[in-house]
């Protein structure tokens, strides 16, 4: 009733008598109009992120600050989704944008409700939101690796034109719901230099990251392309960083990129005071008003801050630039606003009917549970542990640092607070794993608790009391990891300005964890966490993992679901896992190939857990891998790839299918080739016993790879392809102790030295079987007739006949699975020249 009465009352009175009102007029003309009638002091501003009201000509003040990373946040209570970096472990393009729906309806929501009882619209009560965050996930010790979708510039493009498109795509095509803004362009991978033996926290403001052509255009522009040309982002944000000897807020990248070969017309923001470091951390230009007149010429139309107003007025006075450059930063600023309905009757837009009600209500809450579901990552499995049996336990003991712990679920730029750095707020309901687990578990079992140890202190105090709890239970669920804050916060691990040294358990955690497993109590280990952590102890010792990451308000329900095997997990990482910090390459050099290589695209060692990698209940047999022998190099063209997937297990899953391309070639120019690239994906459902046929449609564009100088074409040769449900890679973690029958879906590129006899398959069989998994180290097979008969030796995919001796028992050949190998298929395509 609120709402009706405020739309009823603004639509009595009449809207003022200004062309920029009648929305009869096109959008063209209604700014031009708007834009005329400005003096300069007032278009400028209008070009800061609070734009003040202009009286005289009835335009209302704005603040075109508001965050939306994974919900609406610092602006009270908000529905809060699992973090970024989650959403892109579940692979569901739809999911994603069911979540973005969710966050930009409450957007709205905030907005009216700011209009009808203040009658603002200030920062963080907007509807222009600063997110997502497209930057790639390409070192492991990033801090606000968090937020962003992950390592994969093709994870990344899909979801990014997911969730743009759920944020601003609303059920009115007439207008923009919210505006969602890409950022940050560009090659934006590091806050501090804690990692290279600095102790710089902000780093970032004056870091300049040479990047060659072949990463810039294959590697960090992917996902901004796809946002502009397929989702239609209203809005970009440029990187406090630089690229190449200019700060990217005045590179030049962003008009000839982004504008001119990617015909984006929406408006650039700056990151917040990104001008004023300009001047003081970059020493690009010597005062603020030629680092205004700078970044106004490069094309940023707003500037987060307040160095705009004043400096620009001097520039325009020393002639540094012209009154028509105010102009189109500000017609670009007054489009979206009238696309967004700010100036048409308020009756005329949908999105004003929106009420406060509809915030964190349990329609939206079940999207944040099933995204929480469908981020879990099931690392290891031994002896099948999981899922827990209720028949079974009597008593569960939960311990560890993250197990009842609200800020851990929520990450950074959260909702449920007031604020950046705010409290949580009471009255948000946010469900911790130990909440989860005793409500799941009160009917048939006692749920205790300690904390056992902090995240990062040496207190070695509460071991006793958790070791005390394990011994008492007959099974432990031990929650670790880090924790996340808004810079600066207790035992806050990794953030904005705070990245990490190391990617091992901070403090005793691991000391803890051994302790619990000497108990002899089953365990399983819980990670809550951003960014990658590695414990190749727990890998090879602890029976069951899952990394839950930063979880968000429905956590604790959706582990005890896939804990208790309600829900089969099928999460998968949405990047590489090292085994330590010694993997990992130099932190500021940004080249993607620089030894040992940035993600699973270049990393030439063997990772703990590799992209694309986790789990599930049951097990998937792939077959009838079908796609055209040759395509031509036409980036117009498209072709269909299909297997069939079959759930040969017991229990119904979700599969991820996954598909990689890696061009045969050794180099290109002086760059390195990607090993291997994810290319398409599909997350599907599949009952026991039950088949689906699974079609990917890949344009030839996507294999495009870039030269030297920046070219970036498609380019004629032979192709490596794989599908299956995890990248073709190899991992020291995962299924270490390899088994042999094809139903245990089994990854032989796990396997260091792996021996197999058969009496059903010949040598050639062998050699062909041996070839699909290039990266196990060794593989012998005994052909007809038993041991020493027409065996083969593989080594990095070559494959040598032999005769070996041995027997190895167990093993089921791909006959007896109909069609069917393993979960990962290869094969390769011919690209050809173009007619």
């Amino acid at each position: 009733m609120l709402l009706l009465v405020f739309l009823l009352l603004a639509e009595a009175s009449a809207a003022p008598d200004f062309p920029w009102y009648n929305p009869t007029l096109p959008i063209e003309q209604r700014v031009a109009a708007l834009v005329g009638a400005m003096s300069v002091d007032e278009k400028v501003s209008q070009m800061m992120t609070v734009a003040s009201a202009i009286d005289r000509l009835a335009v209302p003040a704005y603040g075109w600050w508001s965050e939306a990373s994974h919900g609406v946040a610092w602006a009270g209570v908000a529905t809060v989704f699992p973090a970024p970096i989650a959403l892109a472990a579940t692979f569901d393009v739809d999911l994603v944008q069911a979540a973005a729906r969710v966050i930009s309806t409450e957007g709205r929501a905030k907005y009216n409700y700011a209009r009808q009882t203040t009658n603002t619209s200030g920062s963080l009560q907007g509807i222009t939101f600063f997110a997502p965050n497209l930057n790639l996930f390409t070192h492991a010790l990033w801090g606000r690796g968090q937020e962003t979708f992950g390592e994969c510039p093709y994870l990344t493009s899909r979801l990014a034109v997911a969730y743009i498109s759920g944020m601003q795509q609303g059920p009115d095509p007439k207008y923009t719901e919210v505006v969602a803004t890409a950022k940050h362009a560009l090659a934006y991978n590091l806050d501090s230099d804690y990692a290279a033996g600095g102790d710089n926290g902000q780093y970032r403001l004056g870091y300049d990251a040479y990047v060659s052509q072949t990463d810039l255009y294959q590697t960090f522009l992917p996902a901004f392309e796809a946002s502009i040309k397929e989702a239609n982002v209203r809005s970009v944000m440029c990187s406090y960083n630089g690229v190449n000897g200019s700060p990217m807020c005045a590179s030049p990248l962003l008009q000839s990129v982004l504008r001119d070969q990617w015909g984006f017309d929406g408006y650039i923001v700056s990151d917040c005071g990104a001008v004023e470091f300009m001047v003081d951390n970059h020493h690009f230009a010597p005062s603020y008003v030629e680092a205004s007149a700078a970044a106004v010429s490069a094309g940023v139309d707003l500037d987060c801050g307040s160095e705009y107003s004043g400096n620009l007025q001097a520039a325009l006075a020393r002639q540094m630039i012209q009154e028509s450059d105010l102009d189109t930063a500000v017609s670009r600023l007054f489009t979206e606003r009238i696309r967004l309905g700010m100036f048409d009757p308020p009756s005329s837009v949908v999105y004003n009917n929106i009420s406060i009600d509809v915030v964190d209500s349990p329609p939206f809450r079940q999207v944040a549970y099933d995204a929480a579901v469908e981020s879990i990552v099931l690392l290891r499995n031994e002896g099948g542990l999981l899922p827990l049996k209720s028949t079974a336990l009597k008593r569960i003991a939960v311990l560890g640092p993250n197990a009842n712990r609200t800020d851990v679920l929520v990450g950074n730029y959260n909702g449920c607070s007031e604020g950046p750095g705010q409290p949580i707020m009471p009255q948000c309901t946010l469900v911790t794993p130990l909440a989860g687990l005793q409500q799941f578990a009160s009917s048939f079992a006692t749920v205790s608790y300690a904390q056992g140890c902090d995240i990062d202190t040496n207190d070695t105090s509460g071991f006793a009391a958790g070791v005390a709890l394990a011994k008492a239970s007959d099974v432990v669920v031990v929650c670790l990891g880090l924790i996340t804050c808004q810079e600066t916060g207790d035992q806050c691990q990794e953030a904005e300005a705070h990245d990490r040294t190391d990617v091992a358990l901070p403090g005793v955690q691991q000391q803890f964890l051994q302790a619990i497993a000497a108990t002899g109590t089953p365990v399983v280990l819980v990670l809550l966490n951003g960014g990658p952590v590695s414990s190749p102890w727990a890998a090879a010792n602890i029976p069951a993992i899952v990394e839950i990451f930063y979880p968000g308000e429905e956590a604790g329900h959706a582990l005890a679901d896939v804990l208790f095997g309600k829900v089969s997990p099928a999460g998968r990482l949405p990047y590489t896992v090292p085994q330590s910090v010694q993997q990992l390459p130099p932190y500021l050099d940004m080249h993607m190939a620089t030894a040992p290589g940035r993600t699973y695209r270049y990393i030439t060692n063997v990772p703990l857990y590799r992209f694309g990698y986790g789990l599930s209940y049951t097990t998937f047999a792939y077959s009838n891998f079908s796609y055209p022998a040759s395509v031509p190099a036409d980036a117009a063209a498209t072709f269909n790839v299909s297997v069939t997937v079959t759930n040969v297990g017991a229990v119904d899953s979700d599969e991820v299918v996954q598909l990689y391309f890696a061009s045969q070639a050794q180099s290109l120019g002086r760059q390195s080739l990607p090993l291997q690239e994810l290319k398409g994906f599909r997350r599907i459902h599949i009952v026991a016993g039950q088949s689906a046929v699974v079609q990917l449609q890949v344009p030839v564009a996507s294999l495009r790879l870039a030269d030297v100088d920046g070219s970036y074409a498609v380019l004629p040769g032979v192709y490596d392809v794989w599908i299956g449900g995890t990248s073709p890679g190899p991992s020291s973690g995962a299924n270490a102790s390899c088994g042999f029958e094809i139903e245990q879906n089994v990854d032989y590129d796990n396997c260091n030295d792996l021996n197999i006899s058969t009496t059903t398959d010949t040598a050639d069989e062998c050699c062909s079987f041996c070839q699909q998994y290039p990266n196990a180290n060794a593989f012998s097979w005994n052909g007809p007739g038993g041991a020493g008969n027409n065996g083969c030796y593989c080594k990095a995919g070559r494959c040598n006949p032999v005769s070996i001796a041995g027997h190895v028992s167990g093993y089921k050949s791909p006959t007896d699975v109909p069609g069917a190998t393993t979960n990962l298929l290869h094969g390769t395509l011919s690209i050809k020249p173009a007619s």
